[in-house]
């Protein structure tokens, strides 16, 4: 069996400094890697963010290291509302990316897209959630 990937690219209500399950970072042992993106559109859809796959637009968000990946990750999905053996009713699904850190390396990561339809108008054109405002 092969070994749950460690890393987590978060774009919204996850970043650091957010109050979001009460520093989740530390109790779930999670250690900041670093900024980066990955191809997906940002959208707006009400209290937080959704991110769609996508071949032209960028998310940007943080990349934390898991101590302890499967663990960390039953907690996350229990937050994002995802239940992998009902993908369709799941509110987002988890999948493994390729992120672009900042300095240009690459790390494969799991991500929470979002599993609903989103209108285009909903769009964060800079693909950072804290510039959401000017999306709409």
């Amino acid at each position: 069996m092969a070994a749950t990937p460690k890393h987590i690219f978060v774009y919204g209500t996850l970043r650091r400094g957010r109050p979001t399950l009460n520093g989740w970072q530390k109790k779930l042992g999670a250690e900041f890697v670093g900024h980066g993106s990955i191809r997906a559109g940002l959208y707006n859809v009400g209290r937080y963010p959704g991110a769609l796959p996508s071949r032209t637009l960028r998310t940007y968000g943080e990349v934390f290291r898991l101590e302890n990946p499967a663990s960390a990750l039953k907690q996350l999905d229990q937050y994002e509302e995802y239940d992998q053996r009902r993908e369709a009713e799941s509110l987002y699904i988890r999948r493994l990316v390729s992120v672009t850190l900042q300095n240009g390396k690459t790390v494969l990561a799991w991500v929470y897209y979002y599993n609903k339809v989103v209108p285009a108008s909903r769009l964060i054109r800079s693909g950072k959630y804290r510039q959401r405002r000017k999306a709409v």
